[in-house]
C-alpha cells in the first residue's frame, strides 16, 4: 500500500514497528499496550541503531503523518488587519 493511502495509525505502527526491532524500549503507555517492551534494552531512541533505509522510512512515516494530523486540524484563521 503507498504510504500516502496509509492512516495515522498505519503509520505510527510502522514507524514504532522499526525501533521495537532495534530493541527500543517504548516509552508512551499507548506503544507498550499495543507492542510491549519484552525483548528491549535500548532507552534513548537517539542510540538506536537505524539503517539508512530504516531511518528513510521512520522520516517517511513521520513527514506523511504529520500530514494528515496538519490537514485534520487546520491552522486557526488570522485576523484580518483592520483598515483605518
Amino acid at each position: 500500500m503507498p504510504v500516502d493511502a496509509l492512516s495515522c495509525q498505519q503509520l505510527w505502527v510502522k514507524r514504532n514497528q522499526i525501533y521495537k526491532f532495534n530493541g527500543y524500549c517504548l516509552k508512551t503507555k499507548k506503544a507498550r499496550n499495543y507492542f510491549g517492551n519484552a525483548g528491549c534494552y535500548i532507552h534513548d531512541m537517539s542510540d538506536v541503531p537505524l539503517s539508512k533505509n530504516e531511518l528513510n522510512r521512520v522520516l517517511t512515516y513521520k513527514h506523511w503523518g504529520q500530514r494528515l494530523l496538519n490537514s485534520q486540524w487546520p491552522e486557526p484563521s488570522r485576523p484580518r488587519p483592520l483598515r483605518a
